[in-house]
C-alpha cells in the first residue's frame, strides 16, 4: 500500500513540473500587437535562427532558443531594427519516452527582418 501511495505522489508531482506560457491573444499590455503598416517599414530579408532546449527529468533543462538571439541575428545580417511574422518549429530530437531522463528539443524561429523608415 505505501508503494502504490509513493507512485501515486511521485506521478503526481512529475505531472506539476515544468513552466509553460501562453498568451490567448495579442495584447498591447505585453508588446504582442501592433499597427505597423507597411509605409512604416522597409522589409530587408529573412532570418533563421536554430537552438536546441535540453532537459533532464523534466526539471532541469538548458539551452533554448529566444526571441533576442532573433533579433541579434537580424541585427548583424541586415542593420535590422526589429522582426516581424515569426513563425517557430518544433523537432523533438532525442527522448526517453517511458521516463523522460533526458529530452533533447530543436526549435527553429524564422521572420522577417525590418528597419523603419522615420
Amino acid at each position: 500500500m505505501k508503494n502504490k501511495i509513493l507512485i501515486i505522489i511521485l506521478l503526481v508531482l512529475l505531472t506539476l513540473t515544468g513552466c509553460v506560457g501562453a498568451v490567448k491573444r495579442p495584447d498591447k499590455a505585453h508588446n504582442l500587437y501592433s499597427e505597423l503598416t507597411e509605409k512604416d517599414y522597409e522589409v530587408l530579408g529573412q532570418v533563421t535562427y536554430t537552438g536546441t532546449r535540453k532537459s533532464a527529468f523534466l526539471v532541469f533543462n538548458w539551452g533554448g532558443a529566444a526571441y533576442n538571439e532573433l533579433s541579434k541575428l537580424a541585427e548583424e545580417k541586415y542593420g535590422a531594427h526589429d522582426v516581424i511574422n515569426i513563425t517557430v518549429d518544433k523537432r523533438v530530437k532525442y527522448a526517453v519516452f517511458y521516463f523522460p531522463v533526458y529530452l533533447e528539443t530543436e526549435y527553429t524561429m524564422r521572420g522577417l527582418a525590418i528597419k523603419y523608415k522615420n
